[in-house]
Formats: structure tokens, sequence, C-alpha cells
């Protein structure tokens, strides 16, 4: 189990958010102290306006989990007769590329700088009217940042992200099967049990939160479908938990949007007992201890949700078929493709099968199941060939690898990582 993590924070503000895990992917929340606006708006009001222009509606949308990410499709943006891909993210205010900025034009309303916590960038806020299958979403604040695309590990062709300005406008039911949005809670169907308020923080008011815990207290936990990851527990929480277990690994734990971090960062997997939300309890649950609280994408694979903005709930419909979490089943280690073009291990967690064959970081992979790397990188561009890697190490329960500094066969198993033998 793993994620990558990304982080921005704008102006001098403390606060982070988190954008999409392979170690597990947390988009927190942004507070704006300092910005320097346009026509006197800051990026507080910006993100607060926006309306839909359908009286009526209910959708289903062009979308579809990629890689651990959920992307809306067919993105309709007006002044232009192209279809865009989003990442659909609760987590993030919404951002769209510097291409389609300058390909469209699009006037600038305020300016800011935004960070992932090492590199400062500039970013600036364009008004964009967008459609969703035939919903008009009408002058709704994007930022974007110039001289950066995006293109987050294996996944290409991203053009932005919807995030949490956006999705605040209407009612979103999300399973992992469909993504529909709709102006009335009533119009849907199989929304399940009412789970409790819809708790709205951050710049803008616009992040979405909830209570859950795992016995005692409650706590505040971030909606972040931008995060691949189930469930993120803040590390203070950690005393409160019954019966729990924890595991450690060592490596890029966060994978930042602008920068790289240190390798020898070590972080932990712990699993408990139960893990309620709403009126919802799910049973041995594991997450990844963060300075944050969060929900992410993971959990769909147990429950369906549904976000009402408007009246600031949320709705829970369990699936039957799991009531308890699965185990995680890993070879222990994660890569990321060097701006050199090296295939390197950037995480190995601890008692492994990665770990045990003697698998370290900064190790460089040469091959993969007989797959010869250097013969894909004169095929493939980087981002391809991250998916043609990962693809192998999801194919079986078994790994063949070896690497630049030995010549032995590394043989790895698929197991539990939470292995006790």
């Amino acid at each position: 189990m793993f994620k990558s993590k990304i982080r921005l924070k704008f102006g001098e503000c403390k606060y982070t958010f988190a954008a999409s895990r392979n170690i597990g992917f947390l988009f927190l929340f942004f507070i704006l102290l300092h910005s320097i606006t346009l026509s006197g708006q800051t990026v507080h009001k910006l993100l607060k306006k926006g309306y839909i222009a359908n009286k009526e509606f209910k959708t289903q949308l062009s979308s579809v989990i990629e890689k651990k990410k959920y992307l809306i499709e067919n993105v309709e943006i007006e002044g232009s007769q192209k279809r865009y891909r989003f990442i659909l993210d609760s987590g993030s205010p919404s951002i769209i590329s510097a291409s389609i900025v300058n390909e469209l034009g699009l006037k600038v309303y305020a300016k800011d700088s935004l960070s992932d916590g090492i590199t400062r960038r500039n970013a600036e806020y364009r008004m964009l009217n967008v459609s969703l299958n035939g919903v008009k979403f009408i002058n709704i604040a994007f930022a974007s940042i110039n001289d950066y695309e995006f293109g987050i590990d294996n996944l290409c062709n991203i053009d932005g992200i919807i995030g949490n300005n956006l999705m605040n406008k209407c009612i979103w039911q999300i399973s992992k099967d469909s993504v529909i949005i709709s102006n009335r809670v009533e119009s849907l169907d199989n929304i399940g049990n009412l789970g409790g308020k819809l708790i709205m923080q951050g710049l803008g008011n616009s992040y979405p939160y909830l209570y859950s815990t795992f016995s005692r207290p409650r706590f505040t936990t971030l909606i972040d479908l931008g995060d691949d990851a189930a469930i993120a527990i803040n590390q203070t929480m950690l005393p409160y938990l019954r019966k729990s277990q924890i595991l450690e690994g060592k490596g890029k734990s966060v994978k930042l949007i602008f920068s790289h971090i240190n390798d020898s960062i070590h972080n932990q997997l712990c699993k408990s007992d139960l893990f309620i939300i709403g009126k919802d309890t799910i049973t041995n649950p594991i997450a990844f201890v963060d300075k944050e609280s969060s929900i992410g994408l993971g959990l769909l694979d147990y429950l369906n949700l549904t976000l009402d903005f408007r009246k600031k709930r949320f709705y829970i419909l369990r699936n039957p078929l799991v009531p308890s979490f699965q185990s995680i089943q890993s070879f222990g280690f994660n890569f990321e493709i060097s701006d050199s073009n090296m295939v390197l291990i950037n995480y190995v967690w601890d008692k492994s099968s990665a770990q045990i064959e003697g698998i370290n970081l900064g190790d460089e992979i040469k091959s993969v199941n007989d797959i010869d790397i250097e013969k894909l990188k004169e095929r493939y561009e980087k981002c391809r060939l991250y998916s043609i890697i990962q693809s192998e190490m999801h194919s079986g329960n078994s790994l063949n690898l070896t690497l630049n500094n030995s010549t032995r066969l590394y043989h790895l198993i698929k197991r539990p990582l939470f292995y006790n033998k």
C-alpha cells in the first residue's frame, strides 16, 4: 500500500492540502492570509463565487477510476471546442493547466503565491464557465501555475482538478461505479442513511469535513477524494486507539508537486479494531498515520458517499459484501522515475518481502519479470513507462527484479503488510 502525496499551501500560512497518494495521498486545506489581488477581490471571495445555470438537473458524469484517481472526462470549457480530463478532488480548490490558460487567453482576477512546503511558485486565478455533461457551472474560480503542467506519477494527459469550490455548488453521489450530480437529494436513488453534518472549513469555507472516530474522541476528518488511501489518522489520536498494531516504513512517503523531500522519513500504518464514520462502523481498519485525519477514494470499497453541500449533510450507503477492511497485499516497496529517467526504489516497508530480500532505498531497477527497463525507455515516455512497471507489480503474487548494484535475482512474494510470521 503506497501513496504519493502532494502538499500545497498559499501565502504565508502553515496549513497544507494534499492531492493524491500512492503510499497513502492527502489534499489537506488552504487558508489564505496574504493575497495580491486585482479589482480588490481576495482569493477567498473568488472561491465562494459561482452558480449553476440549470434549475433542475440529475446527471451521471462521464467518469472513470484510473490508476487510483477519479477522473471526470469530457469536461467542456467555454471558449474551447475541446474536451478535457480533470481529477475529482474534494480536498483541493479547482486548478487548470497552464497550457489551457495560454490557449484560451483567460483573464487574471487574482494572484497569490503557492507552495508545496519547500518551493514557492506564483499562482493566478481565472474565472471559468465549465460544463459537466450539460450541467453548466458559471463563474468558477480556477487556479493556475505558470509553466507547470499536470502529470501525477502514472497519470497522463490531466488538464486540471475539479475541486471543492466547484463541487459545493450542488449534490454529489459518489461510488466506485459512478458519479452523479443533482440539485435535489430527493431525486437520487439509494443514498443510504443520513451520516451527519458536513463541516465546511478552510479557504472559502470550501473544504468538507465530517466527524469520525476509532473509539474516542471524535475528530474532524477531511473528505479528500484526491487521496487514494481509505483513511489517514492524525498522529495525536494514536493513544486513543484500541487493540492497535503499528507498521513502519522508510522512504519518500510524500511526493511534492514542485520539490523532493528527504529519503530518510519514517512513516507508519496503523491497524485497529473499528472505525466509525457517521452512524456506520467498519471493522479492522488500516490507516496511514499523518498530521491530518482524512478519508479518501479507497473508502469507496466499503461505502457509497452522497455529499449535500447545500444543506451541509452527508449520507452513507454501506457495501454489505465488504463489512470489514481487506488485508493490504504488497511486495513492500514503491518506486519512482527520476529526472534522469532512472527507475529507483523510493520506499520500503518494514518486515515486507522487499526488506527481507535486502532491497534498499535508492536501488535502481534494471528489469521487472524479465522486462528490460532500458528497452522500455527507448520505446515509451516516462508516464507510460511508469504505468507498465506498475502493471507488472499488480499482475500476480510474485515478482522478479534485478538491480543495478547486484547480479542476483530478487524474488518477491506479495503478502499482507501486517504479517506476523
